[in-house]
C-alpha cells in the first residue's frame, strides 16, 4: 500500500476524521484529504509528526509494515494456532490421515539429485509425544516436497487451517516419489 491509503488506514482505526487529524497536525482538513487521495505529500517533518500523534512507526506509513496492534493479533493467533489443545487431522500425500497439534520441515540430509529436498513431519506436542518423536521416531511423514518454496506454502496452508480452527487439512504442495535403492526417493516423472 502507499503512504496514502497507510494513512488513510491508520487514522481510520484511531477512529479519526480527516478534519480531528488536521487538527493535530495544525494544517487544513483538505491538506489531510489531498494526501489521502495520493495528491501531495507531506514534508518530513510532518511525517515524523503523524507517526507520533497516531503512535504508529514510520515504517507502518511509509513501507507498509503492521502497526502494534496488528503486530500483536498476529502474535496472539499464532499462540492459539500452536496451542496444545488444539489439533487438526492432515491427510498425507500416501492418503493416511495424522492427527497432530505440531509440525515441521525437515531438510534432507543426503539429497539425491532426482529427490526431494525436505518433508513435512507431523508429531505430538505433548511431552510424551516429543520424547516418544525423538528416541523411536514417533512422527508421520505428511510430504515429500521438490523445493523450500513448495514446504513453505503448505507450512502456510496448514498454518492457515490451525488459525482458523479448521479441522482437518489435506496436503496440495507435494511431489510424489518413488522409493528406489536404501532410503532414496526419485521422483516420479
Amino acid at each position: 500500500m502507499s503512504f496514502s491509503e497507510n494513512l488513510k488506514s491508520v487514522r481510520e482505526k484511531k477512529n479519526l476524521s480527516q478534519e480531528q487529524l488536521a487538527e493535530l497536525l495544525g494544517v487544513s482538513g483538505e491538506v489531510v484529504s489531498k494526501w489521502e487521495q495520493d495528491a501531495g505529500y507531506p514534508e518530513t517533518e510532518i511525517v515524523i509528526q503523524i507517526a507520533k500523534k497516531l503512535d504508529v512507526s514510520l515504517d507502518c506509513l511509509l513501507l507498509d509494515k503492521p502497526t502494534k496492534e496488528e503486530t500483536q493479533e498476529l502474535l496472539e493467533k499464532r499462540q492459539a494456532a500452536y496451542s496444545p489443545d488444539r489439533k487438526i487431522s492432515v491427510q498425507a500425500y500416501d492418503g493416511t490421515v495424522f492427527t497432530g497439534d505440531k509440525f515441521e520441515v525437515i531438510k534432507s540430509k543426503f539429497p539425491h539429485k532426482d529427490g526431494p529436498v525436505c518433508h513435512i513431519v507431523g508429531s505430538n506436542s505433548s511431552l510424551l509425544g516429543t520424547l516418544s518423536a525423538m528416541f523411536v521416531g514417533d512422527y508421520v511423514i505428511l510430504g515429500w516436497y521438490s523445493t523450500i518454496e513448495d514446504a513453505k506454502q503448505e507450512m502456510n496452508g496448514l498454518t492457515l487451517a490451525l488459525q482458523n480452527g479448521e479441522a482437518s487439512y489435506q496436503v496440495k504442495y507435494y511431489a510424489e516419489y518413488e522409493v528406489s535403492g536404501i532410503f532414496r526417493r526419485k521422483k516420479i516423472k
